[in-house]
């Protein structure tokens, strides 16, 4: 009967502890509660009486995050990179925008990307480049053959280059300072040259004196002053160089006539240019038949021989460089001249 009385006491206590625990609940939780995010709710101990739904504050379910792709890091630009020793912890600084192009703030800009400034108030102006006749030389190796063949059609083609080099001559007359060679070798270019535009200025004709007054025309205007060809050839050259072999070396656009030289003649090589091609005609076969005894020799030296014998006679010019040497009294007579074209 003991024993039933302390128990029945010992619940007593217990029920009236819980009792007033339960009546000091309310007042606890009249201050604001206080939320821990994220924090996982602690499971109710046994015992205890759950909390009201007024009094427990309401939690909105959050759906589960989606996993976000991850991306390269951005590569750091050249400014951006610390130098070495710097003991910035900070990520790399965004580069800066490009420097403003107002005049001015040019004063932020590096040397290096200003504008450079000419100064046009001290300009030196190059020289132009000397002058050559090698417009002259590309046609004649394109349109004459190694033989003096000229292709008319060809030049034809080829009119506005060769006016061109015209151009060039008219420019640049011959000068005081010039070499004798140098004023020689440009005359006898612009005897050929204006004697070629002479043909393509009447192509087709089968001989040059189909044209009226061919080497009488006014037709080569050299710096300040218009020449015939007969002009160029008689009181320039012949008069003033006094010099014998020119005359295989202009070229008068017929058959019998000394060939057509498939280069241009340039100061440098004129002598051995002008030995060429005078050895090369007095040894032509059908223009001179030379035995010791007899000489059929081309109208050019009948013509002309005042020029050729001013240091001796014909006859010693003509050993000079016939490979066949005339006698000192050997027959002299003169062929006919073709007048054909030369093509």
């Amino acid at each position: 009967m003991k024993t039933i009385t302390k128990h029945i006491l010992l619940l007593l206590a217990v029920a009236s502890l819980y009792t007033s625990c339960n009546a000091k609940q309310p007042q606890a939780e009249s201050a604001p509660p206080m939320v821990q995010a994220d924090t996982p709710s602690q499971p109710e101990t046994p015992g205890l009486a759950p909390q009201s739904p007024e009094a427990r504050p309401a939690e909105t379910p959050q759906p589960p995050a989606a996993p976000q792709k991850a991306e390269p890091p951005e590569k750091p630009s050249r400014e951006a990179i610390s130098p070495p020793g710097s003991s910035h912890d900070t990520p790399a600084a965004t580069p800066s925008p490009a420097p403003p192009t107002h005049p001015q703030a040019l004063g932020d800009v590096p040397d290096e990307a200003r504008p450079v400034e000419v100064d046009t108030a001290h300009e030196t102006t190059l020289p132009p480049p000397p002058f050559t006749h090698q417009l002259w030389d590309q046609l004649l190796k394109k349109y004459v053959s190694p033989s003096g063949k000229v292709n008319y059609k060809g030049f034809l083609s080829e009119k506005e280059k060769l006016q061109q080099y015209l151009n060039q001559l008219k420019a640049n007359p011959p000068a005081a300072n010039w070499s004798r060679n140098k004023q020689l070798a440009f005359w006898i270019n612009a005897y050929n040259a204006y004697t070629v535009k002479l043909i393509l200025d009447h192509y087709p004709l089968k001989s040059i004196r189909e044209i009226d007054q061919p080497w009488d025309q006014p037709i080569a205007t050299i710096g300040n002053n218009t020449y015939s060809l007969n002009n160029i050839e008689h009181d320039l050259i012949r008069k003033q160089f006094q010099e014998p072999r020119i005359h295989f070396a202009v070229n008068c656009a017929s058959v019998s006539c000394p060939k057509l030289l498939n280069q241009a003649y340039t100061e440098a090589k004129l002598d051995e240019q002008l030995e060429q091609q005078t050895r090369a005609y007095i040894n032509n076969p059908r223009e001179n038949t030379i035995t010791p005894e007899k000489a059929e020799l081309s109208a050019l030296f009948d013509w002309y021989q005042e020029d050729f014998t001013k240091n001796g006679s014909l006859i010693d010019f003509i050993n000079r460089y016939a490979n066949v040497k005339l006698k000192p009294n050997a027959q002299i007579s003169y062929k006919p001249y073709n007048w054909n074209l030369n093509e």
